[in-house]
């Protein structure tokens, strides 16, 4: 998909920048969504901690 957005003649051309995010830990999930301790491990626990 970033190839497509990325390639000569889009308007997006050398404007796009890769980026590499890593897993969030509970705490930060809980934070992120306003959740409760237990809540929030429950949600990194499904999500395996990958922002979606």
């Amino acid at each position: 998909m970033m190839e497509a957005l990325n390639s000569y003649g889009r308007p997006f051309h050398q404007r796009g920048q890769e980026m590499v995010l890593g897993p969030l830990n509970p705490a930060e999930v809980g934070e992120m969504l306003g959740l409760d301790p237990a809540s929030a491990f429950d949600a990194a626990l499904i999500t395996g901690g990958l922002p979606l």
